[in-house]
């Protein structure tokens, strides 16, 4: 996706899907940070009451958040550059955003704040 200069799909399309990787594998380095201190938790010990399905936490920071919204920019960039957008610019812009979304959640996360205050 990244060497090849013709496809069969489109152009948005191809773009939402070297973005997608890319931030694919930007965002998988979250796996780090919670690798680094051992535990997903900021701000609490791991273990307390979470959302129900996903089991995030309610009162602290949790950094799966972030990292399950980053992971799944190999599928939602790759979409939306097949649904949404028409051009490279408007998939880039969408990339930029999602970016943004999602580096606010490691952010938030980080400063040891919920999801929902």
């Amino acid at each position: 996706f990244f060497r090849l200069k013709h496809f069969a799909v489109t152009v948005a399309y191809v773009w939402g899907i070297r973005l997608g990787v890319l931030l694919f594998i930007f965002f998988s380095l979250e796996g780090g940070a919670m690798l680094s201190i051992m535990k997903h938790t900021v701000g609490a010990p791991d273990g307390s009451a979470g959302l129900p399905l996903v089991n995030w936490s309610r009162d602290h920071g949790d950094l799966r958040i972030a990292h399950f919204a980053g992971i799944h920019s190999l599928q939602i960039l790759p979409l939306a550059g097949y649904y949404l957008a028409k051009n490279r610019k408007q998939v880039l812009v969408i990339s930029i955003l999602y970016f943004l979304f999602v580096a606010a959640l490691l952010v938030q996360a980080l400063s040891g704040t919920a999801l929902f205050f």
